[in-house]
């Protein structure tokens, strides 16, 4: 390992600005980096903060070139297991130390740009791929922040993946991504997902074909034992789609609506044509005609003679 060392400390001014700063670099075989130590006054505290630089490094070389509290870190052993390809860009590393008083835990700050990443967040969902994403981690948190990747041959144009206080018995990791795609794509890969059955029998019941956009929401307990349950739900648009509703019985041509599912339940709220005639189409609206639970409400109101439909399925 070569190391150089340069530094050139005004000594009037450190003392006038209540601030040194030593520069200098240091490279070996994974990367070049550069860095400096600062030591300052802050509310009567002094501190020592070491911030370094590397310009590029293998996901996989991480937790061997970050300080040992950093890669002793759950959020560090998070990244190290499910990052399993892409490399990391301007990586800024911060340590800082509080110098005077009891000594605390230094507070470790790492960031990176992630580029043709691939991560695998849990065995029961497929990976996410070509992941372009800024990451951010510390002692106790994690966020990564993309607008690039993609999953199942689902486009993604925006990903937040977000979590904190790893260890805890309710530690959750929040996963919100914006997609792009078509219905019948989509539709297979919740089917094929580890959600609830619930959401998966709504996809028995109809079927869409054409294009498909919006937000989806998942939350997926970190640890195993606490009991808690994967959560989903979403928000998605349909534009110009064919909609075949009740086993094949009806069908809507020009179909555009949006989709929601939250609280177990889908609900659609939409415009279609039937038979040639103009139809608002609700699944499973919250207004209906008497009280009776059923699994399943198609509600068709023709605009043109404003006349309601009503259809249930148990």
């Amino acid at each position: 390992m070569l190391v150089n060392i340069s530094s050139t400390i005004d000594v009037s001014k450190a003392r006038e600005d209540r601030i040194a700063v030593i520069p200098f670099s240091l490279k070996n075989e994974d990367f070049s980096l550069s860095a400096q130590l600062k030591i300052f006054t802050q509310q009567d505290k002094v501190y020592l903060e070491f911030e370094s630089y590397i310009d590029q490094i293998e996901v996989s070389k991480i937790n061997q070139n970050i300080p040992d509290i950093l890669a002793n870190t759950e959020g560090a052993r998070w990244i190290n297991d499910v990052l399993t390809e892409g490399v990391l860009t301007d990586i800024k590393l911060t340590t800082r130390f509080n110098m005077s008083g009891d000594l605390e835990s230094p507070n470790t700050k790492f960031s990176a740009n992630l580029l043709g990443a691939k991560i695998n967040v849990s065995s029961d969902w497929p990976s996410i791929e070509e992941l372009d994403a800024k990451v951010t981690f510390s002692n106790d948190y994690l966020k990564i922040v993309g607008n690039k990747a993609s999953i199942e041959g689902i486009d993604l144009s925006y990903l937040s993946i977000t979590t904190r206080d790893f260890n805890q018995p309710n530690a959750v990791l929040s996963l919100n991504g914006r997609f792009s795609s078509q219905s019948k794509k989509i539709a297979k890969f919740i089917t094929q997902s580890q959600v609830p059955v619930k959401i998966k029998s709504y996809f028995d019941e109809f079927e869409l074909n054409g294009k498909l956009w919006g937000n989806v929401n998942l939350i997926v307990p970190l640890q195993k034992t606490s009991g808690q349950k994967t959560k989903i739900a979403f928000d998605m648009f349909a534009s110009e789609n064919s909609l075949t509703l009740l086993s094949g019985k009806l069908k809507v041509d020009e179909f555009s609506s949006q989709l929601s599912f939250s609280d177990g339940l889908i609900r659609t709220k939409g415009k279609g044509l039937i038979g040639g005639e103009l139809f608002q189409i609700s699944l499973n609206p919250k207004e209906w005609i008497d009280d009776q639970d059923n699994n399943f409400r198609v509600k068709l109101s023709h605009l043109a003679s404003i006349t309601d439909f009503y259809v249930t399925k148990n």
